[in-house]
Parts: structure tokens; C-alpha cells; sequence
């Protein structure tokens, strides 16, 4: 392998891949899932409010813009029995397996192996499966534009930044810099750097001088991403090389197995965006409602804010959460726009 050489908003995006991910464990939640399901489950797979998971609200949200047979997922070997429920309505091919957990990079580079395979001018937004966000269509509207300036400045990636309401110690923070673009209502601003949850002191520094909350959603080209994996993440990139060569073969299920289990966890923030923020820019999310829930402090702030239906603890309810997403009820609350 050598790099170095449509949905409901737009019919332009034929490039545009996705890919959600669903890989974590989610330890942080284990006691809030027991609660309301009385077992514990990965918390991208459970319905906190409503019937639709935090994974299906995911995938769904994405194909307003992302053609289904090019929005991937990446989830965990142990994970099938749920993927098996909750994505029936996507291609098989779309749902890639890690046999064991390496952290995000791994996962994520595995992920681009896989799209620039079938894509070599693929363009990837990245989303996580657990954020809670209201207004989902003006949500898309910006990984839209993202993806035009993208195309327009290949060598530029585009984050989705917050502005906080709190120094929030657990989340990802970016300190931007000057604006370097402005189209319509799409705003983008140069990175000076992002700081991975940082201590109570600095997160308060940073709200105070107006950096945002990291959301993780990135929409840059695969190739370029590649590049950056393949210089700042050699001890991962080197070792998943041997992959490239047999996607879509019999024996790439052996080799991903055999590949993984030598891996190192590299946190994908820390190995990658800290040591690249020349080549980002931030876009501030507006008219949006966004949080990231993963913990269970900030996912009931939000359901008494928005007077959402929580999960209750019946039998029947415990099991909704696996219901074929054909079957699926609408929302707690619907998104506006």
C-alpha cells in the first residue's frame, strides 16, 4: 500500500464516507445501565430515553446525509449479538470487527484501511456513538459544509467544537485560534491546541479564555488522515499494513485477529491530534444542542432539562433496546428543524 501516491441534505456527497464509533466498553456507565436495565450492557448498544439506542440515534442522524452502504461502523468481536440487532438494515460489509479493544487509534485506522479500500478519494466523518444532540438536521448541516471545505483544502481536517456552559474536566478541549474561513453561516478557526481532559484548574483556565469542547466529530480525507497515522503512529500503522493486503479475502479475519492481540492501546486525541493541530481547523456548532454522555451525572442533567422519558426498569423495556430498528419508536423528544 503506498498513500503517499447520499443522503436526505445533499445529492453532492459521493465521496463522503462514514463511520460511528462503537467499540468501548462504556466502564464509566456500568452502574447507570445495571439501574435501568438491571444488567449491565455496552452503553452504545442501551435506549437511555426512548426506544432507539445511542448507536441507532447515531447511525440514523448520519444517514441523513451519509448513503448507508457508506456508513460504517466499527464495534467489538464480543459486541455481535447486539450489532446483529441493532444494525440488520445496514450491509454486512459496513460493520467492521475488532477482535479486542486497542483504544481509538487503532480502531480508527482500521476504520480508514478499510474506506480507503473501497475509495481512494474518500472523504470520512467520524462520529462516537454516545452524544446526545437536538437538533440533528442543522447537526448535519455543518458535517456538510465541513465536507465541502475539505474537499476544497484536502490537507485540512474539520473538527466540530462546542462552546462550554462549564469547565468540564472530562472532555477534550480545543484552543482555537484566528478565523481562516467564513461561508454562509459556517465559521472555521484555526487549532493553537487541544488538551485531552485536562486537570479542574486548566479546564477552568480554558473556559475562561474561550477555548471549546472537543466533540470528536472530524470530517478530512482518508488519505491525509492515513499520512498522519503512518507518521506519528508507526507502532500501529507498520503492524496493520499487513492488513491492507488481504481485505476482503478469507483470510483477513486470521491476520486483524493475529494483528490486534500485538497491538499497543494508543489514545487517538493523544497520538494524533495533540502532535497535529496544523493540520485541523475547528468549526463551532451553532443552533445545536450537544453532550457527550458518559457519565451519568451529565445524561440526567439533560433529561430533566428536556423533560425527556427515561428509560424504565420492566422486562419489556429492558429488551426494547434490541428491537429491529424497522420496528423502532420515534423519539422522546423530536429534534427541531
Amino acid at each position: 500500500m503506498d498513500i503517499t501516491n447520499t443522503g436526505v441534505l445533499s445529492n453532492s456527497a459521493d465521496h463522503l464516507w462514514g463511520l460511528a464509533l462503537a467499540g468501548g466498553e462504556g466502564i464509566r456507565l456500568q452502574g447507570f445501565i445495571k439501574k435501568i436495565y438491571g444488567v449491565v450492557h455496552p452503553k452504545q448498544y442501551c435506549a437511555i430515553t426512548g426506544t432507539r439506542s445511542m448507536l441507532r440515534h447515531t447511525i440514523d442522524r448520519a444517514r441523513m446525509l451519509i448513503a448507508r452502504d457508506q456508513l460504517y461502523t466499527i464495534v467489538n468481536g464480543s459486541h455481535l449479538h447486539y450489532v446483529r440487532e441493532q444494525l440488520n438494515d445496514q450491509p454486512d460489509r459496513t460493520v467492521i470487527v475488532q477482535p479486542c479493544s486497542r483504544e481509538t487509534g487503532p480502531a480508527i485506522l482500521l476504520s480508514l484501511l478499510h474506506i480507503y479500500h473501497r475509495d481512494p478519494q474518500s472523504v470520512i466523518a467520524l462520529f462516537p456513538s454516545d452524544h446526545f444532540v437536538l437538533n440533528e438536521r442543522r447537526f448535519m448541516e455543518h458535517i456538510s459544509a465541513a465536507y465541502m471545505f475539505v474537499r476544497m483544502h484536502p490537507k485540512q481536517s474539520v473538527l466540530l467544537g462546542v462552546k462550554p456552559d462549564r469547565a468540564e474536566d472530562e472532555y477534550g478541549w480545543i484552543e482555537p485560534g484566528e478565523k481562516t474561513f467564513s461561508q454562509g453561516s459556517s465559521v472555521l478557526h484555526s487549532i493553537k491546541g487541544f488538551l485531552e481532559k485536562p486537570g479542574s484548574a486548566i479546564a477552568e483556565a480554558l473556559h475562561r479564555n474561550g477555548a471549546l469542547w472537543n466533540t470528536l466529530v472530524l470530517v478530512g480525507k482518508v488519505e491525509s488522515m492515513l499520512l498522519q497515522f503512518q507518521k506519528l503512529m508507526p507502532e500501529v500503522f507498520s503492524p496493520l499494513q499487513k492488513i491492507w493486503r488481504v481485505l476482503d479475502t478469507d483470510l483477513q479475519h486470521d491476520i486483524v485477529g493475529e494483528v490486534f492481540q500485538k497491538l499497543p492501546s494508543v489514545n487517538f486525541s493523544r497520538a494524533i491530534l495533540e502532535r497535529s493541530h496544523h493540520l485541523y481547523t475547528v468549526m463551532p456548532l451553532t443552533d445545536v444542542y450537544w453532550s457527550d454522555w458518559g457519565n451519568e451525572r451529565q445524561i440526567l442533567k439533560d433529561i430533566e432539562r428536556f423533560n425527556l422519558r427515561q428509560r424504565g426498569h420492566s422486562a419489556a423495556q429492558r429488551k426494547s433496546y434490541l428491537r429491529p430498528a424497522a420496528q423502532l419508536d420515534q423519539l422522546a423528544i423530536a429534534p427541531s428543524g
